[in-house]
């Protein structure tokens, strides 16, 4: 027998052992290949079950996104250099909410402007420099002073916004500075 030669057939079978061989390998492969397949497409069933379950979340509410209005808002008269005068903002942080930050809205009946607080500040000091009240003064005089409102508004960390409240206060410029209407 040669090394290239097949080998003989086995008393049992009656096929060879290569022969043999490569049919359990086919079974093999057959078998590996159904499992594969299986796996695939069972898969993604499971894990797609797994992720979808029927369990409920608590309902939402709205007043889960709100942020409280700042409360105790107060225009006082603050002196401001030579002979000048400012208008000092302040308030109270909301109740049992956590604001950053805060915006003052001050509309002069045409246009609103924001100005933004610093975090953690609750007052903020209206004022203007020595030749802006001058110049902004004597218009005033000419043309009639002209009345602004202040409110303030709570910003929370996420970017919400309080509602404007319903209380806010006046202020006015002349010569000598922004006060308290």
């Amino acid at each position: 027998m040669t090394p290239d030669s097949p080998a003989p057939a086995s008393p049992r079978s009656g096929t060879s052992l290569p022969a043999r061989i490569g049919l359990r390998g086919r079974r093999g492969g057959t078998v590996l290949i159904a499992l594969l397949l299986g796996v695939l497409i069972a898969g993604p069933t499971a894990a797609w079950g797994a992720w979808h379950s029927q369990a409920t979340l608590p309902p939402a509410t709205a007043s889960t996104g709100v942020v409280g209005s700042p409360t105790g808002l107060e225009c006082q008269n603050v002196p401001d250099g030579l002979l000048q005068n400012a208008a000092q903002i302040s308030w109270q942080p909301p109740a049992g909410r956590d604001a950053t930050s805060y915006q003052v809205l001050i509309d002069d009946g045409e246009a609103v402007t924001e100005i933004s607080a610093d975090p953690g500040e609750t007052s903020l000091t209206l004022s203007r420099g020595l030749l802006e009240n001058l110049v902004g003064g004597l218009l005033d005089l000419l043309f009639g002073g002209n009345v602004v409102d202040v409110t303030v508004v709570a910003v929370h960390p996420s970017g919400w916004v309080s509602a404007e409240p319903a209380a806010s206060v006046s202020a006015t410029g002349d010569l000598f500075g922004i006060y308290c209407a």
